[in-house]
């Protein structure tokens, strides 16, 4: 008779391996076979069926046990020890704010964070059903395949309100992440996804924050801001810098005495070479680079929509016609307010033709067109032409490297991917789903490009553009308080101190409750002491933070206020 692995003649009649002395059951016949379970032995189970080939009885084969045997993931003698040196071996001597648990099955691991970083916000995960409502722990959320929102939505959420500031953690617990790889790595690129998106926001207003406030400071000692946009019917056409615009010009010359033309900063070369003079220009970019596109709108006396925390140098600001908008910022508020002047609302949408659509959908009825919005290059253009910066590629040509092999070279460089005759970028594809129109004006909003790069926005047909009313947007003056250079200077004092004072007294408020650091408070802080305030906003963020650490940080930062308010021109 063969002997089966796993049966009772195969323990006996194996040499050195007696009858266990812990079972439960008495010595059988021999011709009677008793199915052992790997994972039982040496304590065979009564009552249970066995799987051949997995060598392993009803309870510890999910496969056979379905969601009844969830405990069969942890240690059946002490599963809470388990779970703690699988934390102490994964986290060390981290503090995380926010920790996710991917498929702890009953959440063992939940109790142990809980109790080890008691104001951490935990986020279970599970790949499974199994282990709905049978959890030891309940953490601060979770997620199952049967949840009612994705897993992305629910990471998005958790990182939300400022806690990433103090640190993130994921945690794995193996036996129930390699019973489900499929499931555990969709929730792997959900909770990345959800990451990258917030730590790119995190490290933008880390990079920037010292730069809008900058130029806050500027628009306050320079600006005047005297013009506004009196509402229209007609189609507005935003022309953007890519080289797809060229393709545009011909229709929009055609139909320009019916239409409203607007331009980013960066496409008014071009439109001015074609002959073309828009009725707006719209610019948001912080870096310096944005005033080598300003000056020919400052040049031909062309409008210019900004918002205060948009770089400009003090002398175009000074002989421009300013309309100021306000995207939301915490320092745009505060120097339209120490200007005593309206703004007009606009979106912060990523980039200058997101804002721009937003400002053209408030300011008409009719259709708005993007033209030369690609986000992609061809073979031997990454922009419409003219372009501000063409001098670069001009000066920096020679004999043997000459300017158009230049170019070329910097495009399949910074463009790698190709589709078609279009080159692809992954940095320019990211703004692609940066512009958010409302259902209600999402029908009045298209693309003219032929580029493969998917915006969300509908095409239109290739240099087509939608009949509408016969009445554009008018940008028409308006009465602006005068103010001399010293009234300037005391309102760059006023913005500051209203600023400082107001961020202490949200950052005192979060200390006492023990919450995050509100965003506006932490944009100060980053932008006035960067490296003072890193620590503070991580201890807060963990609930930490003390009196002390905010006194310090005061400290710093109303020196840096002091030095900053003499540089109101620079």
């Amino acid at each position: 008779m063969a002997m089966a692995p796993g049966t009772l003649n195969w323990w006996l009649r194996r040499p050195g391996k007696p009858w266990p002395r812990q079972s439960r059951f008495p010595i059988r016949p021999a011709s009677r076979q008793v199915h052992i379970c790997r994972y039982c032995w040496p304590i065979p189970t009564r009552n249970s069926r066995f799987d051949r080939s997995s060598m392993a009885c009803s309870i510890h084969n999910t496969d056979i046990a379905g969601s009844q045997h969830s405990n069969s993931y942890h240690s059946r003698y002490a599963p809470r020890r388990e779970a703690e040196r699988h934390v102490e071996s994964t986290i060390g001597g981290k503090r995380p704010a926010i920790v996710f648990i991917i498929g702890g099955g009953l959440n063992y691991l939940s109790l142990v964070v809980g109790e080890r970083f008691p104001n951490a916000r935990i986020v279970s995960m599970q790949p499974c059903d199994e282990f709905d409502g049978l959890e030891v722990s309940q953490p601060s959320s979770s997620w199952s395949p049967s949840s009612a929102m994705t897993a992305y939505s629910i990471a998005a959420k958790a990182l939300s309100g400022h806690h990433a500031s103090g640190g993130v953690a994921v945690i794995e617990w193996p036996p129930v992440v390699s019973r489900f790889p499929g499931q555990a790595g969709r929730i792997r690129r959900a909770i990345r996804d959800a990451l990258e998106e917030t730590s790119s926001d995190a490290a933008t207003s880390a990079f920037w924050a010292c730069r809008w406030l900058h130029n806050c400071i500027r628009f306050t000692s320079a600006a005047s801001a005297g013009f506004s946009i009196v509402p229209g019917t007609s189609a507005v056409v935003i022309a953007c810098a890519g080289p797809g615009l060229m393709d545009s010009l011909g229709q929009i010359a055609a139909r320009r005495d019916s239409l409203g033309l607007w331009a980013l900063a960066s496409a008014l070369p071009a439109l001015r070479h074609f002959g073309l003079e828009p009725d707006l220009v719209v610019s948001t970019d912080p870096g310096f680079w944005s005033g080598a596109h300003l000056r020919a709108a400052a040049d031909s006396g062309i409008p210019v929509a900004m918002p205060p925390s948009g770089y400009a140098p003090s002398a175009i600001l000074e002989r421009s016609s300013i309309i100021a908008l306000d995207t939301g910022l915490s320092f745009e508020k505060a120097c339209l307010g120490a200007l005593g002047i309206s703004a007009r609302d606009a979106a912060a949408a990523g980039s200058a033709a997101g804002t721009a659509l937003s400002l053209a959908l408030s300011a008409t009825s009719g259709p708005v067109v993007l033209a030369g919005y690609d986000l992609a290059a061809t073979a031997s253009d990454d922009h419409a032409r003219p372009y501000a910066f063409d001098i670069l590629d001009e000066l920096g040509s020679s004999r043997t490297a000459p300017c158009a092999s230049s170019r070329s070279a910097r495009i399949f460089d910074n463009f790698p991917a190709t589709s078609g005759s279009w080159r692809l970028s992954r940095a320019f594809s990211t703004y692609a789903s940066t512009i958010c129109t409302s259902e209600e004006d999402r029908d009045r909003v298209y693309r003219d490009s032929d580029s493969p790069v998917d915006t969300g926005i509908r095409r239109s047909e290739r240099g087509n553009i939608p009949a509408a009313g016969n009445k554009p947007p008018r940008i028409a003056p308006k009465p602006a308080p005068a103010a001399t250079r010293f009234n300037r200077l005391a309102a760059v004092k006023s913005m500051l101190v209203d600023l400082v004072d107001q961020a202490f007294e949200d950052a005192g408020d979060a200390v006492e409750h023990a919450v995050p650091v509100p965003y506006s408070a932490a944009l100060l802080f980053k932008a006035l002491a960067p490296r003072t305030s890193a620590s503070f906003i991580a201890e807060a963020a963990r609930a930490s933070a003390n009196a002390k650490d905010l006194a310090a940080l005061e400290t710093a930062v109303r020196a840096a206020v002091d030095v900053m308010s003499g540089m109101s021109t620079c």
